[in-house]
């Protein structure tokens, strides 16, 4: 199973947790399992390399 949700977004991963534990009880086993990569090379902006950064290295934590 899976779930799709704004990995940045606090109130919507809430919101898919709780939609979990409603369907299937409480969560007992999580995968973190989210990278996004920027493919734009050298026309990538700061803010994709500052997005990317954050989700890679800050979101698990």
């Amino acid at each position: 199973m899976s779930w799709k949700v704004d990995i940045l977004d606090e109130s919507a991963i809430q919101n898919v947790c709780e939609s979990i534990m409603e369907r299937l009880g409480p969560i007992s086993i999580l995968v973190n399992a989210t990278a996004p990569f920027v493919l734009k090379g050298i026309d990538a902006m700061p803010e994709d390399w500052d997005k990317m950064t954050v989700v890679n290295g800050l979101v698990g934590w």
